[in-house]
């Protein structure tokens, strides 16, 4: 991985999802490109005064005058914390910079085409800890550009990369996802935990689905880099998960999304991607096939 596309909106959590994209290229080094779109429409209010549309139009005028400054503002202040973070620990990280008027989704595309990044890293909600816009343009960009996309909730600190868990739903390209996640965190000497949650009935298929992908790691099982389980979901879901991640003291949850919504796509019929994200804790959506 040498390039990684972080949008930012400079909500009070855009310094911490700026930290997970440096400590991913930490080792080897490459570029990251902060990224902001600000929408570049001027609404004139109706009315049947000339007078006052041009007030309208002189007011909206210098309202987007402002917005691109602070935009401007804020990427060049942003670059320049982070090329004082990179040279403090002399790693071989370059970052640059984009802005772009229009809608988030069309800029996205525009410069994920241009730039090619190998992965994107964002923040899981907006200014104001909203999630719809960003959430949205997460999906989007998972549905879209066909690249992981690491997303990262409004947490108190960088967690690290020690212990990944991945939620298997046992299809057919869960190996090469889980390639994926071994290769971005070997080297952070991660143990990735590979975990499928079962309901009530015969299990029968999905136990033959896990040993399929246990051998398809067989040296990593061996060694203790995976391990691989199948747990049984009692009534509540949630705690499930809740419960293997505080146990297994998980930093980050990997997982195969598909076109439809991501945090709405089941893994089984009563566990869905939206109980991932209500852990709170990073989320690495690893799209293949």
């Amino acid at each position: 991985m040498k390039k990684i596309l972080v949008p930012v909106d400079f909500s009070s959590h855009t310094h911490l999802t700026c930290e997970y994209a440096l400590s991913l290229l930490r080792n080897t080094g490459g570029e990251i490109r902060l990224f902001n779109a600000y929408i570049d429409q001027v609404i004139l209010t109706e009315n049947s005064y000339p007078e006052a549309i041009d007030v309208a139009a002189h007011v909206n005028e210098e309202l987007m005058k402002e917005i691109i400054f602070q935009a401007k503002t804020g990427l060049h202040d942003l670059q320049h914390h982070l090329e004082q973070q990179i040279a403090e620990q002399q790693s071989r990280i370059i970052v640059t910079k984009f802005l772009a008027g229009g809608t988030i989704r069309d800029e996205v595309r525009s410069v994920c085409h241009e730039f090619q990044p190998d992965a994107v890293v964002m923040g899981s909600r907006g200014k104001g800890g909203k999630l719809s816009t960003w959430g949205n343009v997460s999906s989007y960009i998972i549905q879209h550009a066909r690249i992981p996309v690491l997303t990262v909730p409004p947490i108190e600190g960088f967690m690290g990369f020690k212990n990944i868990m991945f939620a298997a739903d046992l299809t057919e390209w869960n190996t090469a996802s889980l390639k994926v996640v071994r290769d971005w965190f070997s080297p952070f000497g991660a143990r990735i935990h590979c975990v499928h949650f079962l309901i009530h009935g015969n299990h029968k298929e999905e136990e033959e689905k896990m040993q399929q992908l246990q051998s398809a790691f067989f040296m990593e099982k061996q060694s203790g880099e995976m391990t691989f389980s199948m747990i049984e979901v009692d009534d509540d879901n949630q705690k499930a998960i809740d419960h293997f991640v505080e146990e297994h003291a998980i930093q980050l949850i990997a997982f195969q999304p598909y076109q439809r919504n991501f945090l709405y796509r089941t893994f089984t019929r009563n566990i869905t991607q939206w109980h991932l994200f209500a852990t709170n804790i990073p989320l690495l959506a690893v799209p293949v096939g």
